[in-house]
């Protein structure tokens, strides 16, 4: 399968890049025998091989790295080792030309401040949220403080490194979420509706800036599984490498619709 994966990768990375990009992973559905076969309880679709995917906000797959084992975590010369999940980004950032104001999102499985900052030193912005056990010494307040706050706020901290500014902000909605950016801080606060238990209504709650541009361009890994599920290839069989060789074709069949209403510049129903 690696010399197909790598040929229609070669296609895919010679289109425009859209202006906000995203990382995330993406389940190909196997329940078959396979040492590549991964279990993540999270995903709809709970076996199969795990892929990660570079995505415009159009849903357009920039770039894949089908997941092979640790074998995968390797880097060029000249590339900082963030990690083995943050690394994934930095494979996937290659193509991804220098100080072409380019920015890049992703969640917190991939995100780190080591990331940020290679990204940053590439003149790539980058946002995502962030585990807090990835940020030692940012002293940021526990769960419980943020809820004795109330419904909507938010905590922001501002740091400099070098010449990269890095902006931490907490915001407490239902449960507290971290966010860690190059890209953009907590101002100014907007407003969202939420639908509040103990006023029975909607009510507006306060929102850092941060977590309405995460919202916005984050969604285009998601948007392309969507995209896949709605008319796939569904032939079942025992043979491993089938499963990867109909997503591939689904990924690209999708690829060329979208890439179709790109350049007609019109809705195709």
């Amino acid at each position: 399968m690696r010399p197909l994966i790598e040929m229609l990768r070669l296609r895919i990375l010679s289109v425009p890049l859209e202006e906000h990009l995203s990382a995330d992973e993406q389940i190909v559905p196997f329940k078959g025998h396979s040492v590549l076969k991964q279990y993540m309880p999270k995903k709809p679709h709970k076996w199969g091989y795990k892929m990660f995917v570079l995505s415009g906000v159009s849903g357009f797959a920039y770039d894949i790295e089908l997941y092979s084992g640790k074998q995968d975590n390797t880097l060029t010369e000249g590339e900082t080792d963030c990690g083995a999940s943050s690394n994934v980004v930095t494979r996937l950032a290659r193509n991804i030309p220098d100080g072409a104001n380019y920015k890049l999102y992703f969640d917190n499985y991939f995100n780190s401040p080591d990331l940020q900052l290679s990204l940053a030193k590439r003149k790539i912005l980058s946002l995502g949220t962030v585990r807090t056990n990835r940020l030692p010494g940012s002293q940021l307040p526990t769960e419980v403080q943020l809820k004795k706050m109330g419904r909507g706020a938010h905590v922001k901290k501002v740091t400099q490194v070098g010449s990269v500014e890095m902006s931490v902000t907490q915001w407490f909605d239902n449960r507290p979420v971290t966010f860690l950016s190059t890209l953009v801080g907590a101002r100014p606060v907007g407003t969202v509706r939420r639908w509040s238990k103990s006023d029975n209504a909607m009510i507006q709650v306060f929102c850092p800036k941060v977590v309405g541009t995460y919202n916005k361009h984050m969604g285009g890994v998601d948007l392309l599984d969507s995209l896949i599920g709605l008319d796939q290839c569904r032939t079942r069989s025992r043979k491993w490498y089938r499963r990867i060789f109909f997503r591939l074709c689904d990924l690209t069949v999708v690829n060329a619709w979208l890439l179709y209403k790109r350049v007609c510049n019109r809705r195709v129903e």
